[in-house]
């Protein structure tokens, strides 16, 4: 990260391009208990994330599906960090979410409906998060150590 914030990596004449990273993701969510005991599951979440990282253009691209009630209800996420100036890293986001239940199309709807809401506000505190932790990195690795006197 440089001084104003943007995400910035080795140039690609130092390092070659990197495979991708696949990671399971197990995070515990707070679900109604209505959608517990109408689908069943639990507070746990699986969701499978491959980052791909590019030197050369030092763009960031990461999606990630639900493997957690996944025969109910997909959700596929695509997020991407790509620099725009020396100063200023774009932050783009997009999602698509599919209830898999034809035979009630209303409860599919609704439930379509309930995950959009859900992933809007899990977005937003995930980007919140990922936000501070950059801080956070930026401003320890720009911190000016004190003299002893």
């Amino acid at each position: 990260m440089d001084r104003k914030g943007a995400l910035r990596f080795p140039s690609a004449s130092t390092h070659p391009p990197t495979c991708p990273s696949i990671i399971i993701l197990t995070t515990l969510t707070n679900p109604p208990i209505l959608i517990t005991q109408l689908f069943g599951g639990s507070e746990d979440a699986f969701v499978r994330e491959i980052s791909f990282v590019d030197p050369a253009t030092q763009n960031v691209t990461i999606t990630s599906v639900n493997l957690s009630l996944s025969q109910f209800a997909t959700c596929y996420e695509q997020i991407r960090y790509t620099p725009v100036s020396a100063y200023q890293t774009e932050f783009t986001q997009t999602a698509e979410v599919q209830a898999r239940m034809a035979l009630w199309r209303s409860a599919a709807d609704g439930l379509e409906k309930w995950l959009v809401q859900r992933f809007e506000q899990n977005a937003q505190l995930g980007k919140t998060g990922f936000t501070e932790v950059l801080r956070n990195l930026w401003e320890e690795r720009h911190r000016v150590p004190l003299t002893q006197s």
